[in-house]
């Protein structure tokens, strides 16, 4: 699943580079990753919650 998810975000890379190619790069790039990292906090927390539902 792991190689899934690199793979994933290679191709989302180019995709963004070709779409913003006249805007700030490393701007654009943390936005990237700031998205990344919240949906991955939010997919955490479901699976705690869903853990103790069933608890």
């Amino acid at each position: 699943m792991e190689l899934y998810r690199i793979v994933c975000h290679k191709v989302e890379d180019v995709f963004i580079k070709m779409l913003t190619r006249k805007q700030n790069q490393q701007e654009i790039k943390q936005k990237v990753e700031t998205f990344r990292n919240q949906k991955a906090i939010e997919k955490e927390l479901k699976k705690k919650e869903s853990k103790t539902r069933l608890a």
